[in-house]
């Protein structure tokens, strides 16, 4: 097995070794004049999480789909920040851009977190959080 980093040690200061996720949730989205790509929200085994984009046609020519709940290490890939502008999926600085040259190896899920985090309720009848959606920070 070779050196992987966590979701929370990624840096465009460093060089990108691979990482380890579960996918949490996957979708479409349609950006501009309809370009299409598929969004993830995938997460570390120490609960760290963030959002990783794909084309779709680099998904629909894809060996293997990724799937909500399973585990895969992807290498080769692009880090670059969170537009400030744009809404922001997780809390993570980053954004994980699977391209071509990624690679992605199906592993042994991952099992140590359930990457949810719920608010205090205090918080939650302050209107700090929505109250449809009270999970915290995925």
């Amino acid at each position: 097995m070779g050196t992987h980093r966590l979701v929370s040690q990624l840096s465009l200061d460093k060089p990108l070794h691979p990482v380890r996720v579960k996918v949490i949730c996957k979708g479409p989205t349609v950006v501009g004049s309809g370009f299409q790509k598929t969004v993830l929200i995938i997460g570390d085994e120490k609960g760290n999480t963030i959002q990783a984009t794909l084309v779709i046609d680099l998904e629909a020519s894809a060996d293997m789909p990724l799937e909500e709940g399973h585990s895969y290490e992807i290498k080769d890939f692009e880090l670059s920040h969170v537009i400030p502008e744009r809404v922001r999926l997780t809390r993570n600085r980053y954004n994980i851009n699977i391209t071509k040259a990624s690679v992605i190896l199906k592993i042994d899920p991952i099992k140590h977190s359930s990457f949810y985090c719920f608010p205090n309720w205090d918080d939650l009848y302050r209107g700090l959080h929505h109250p449809k959606f009270p999970i915290g920070s995925i």
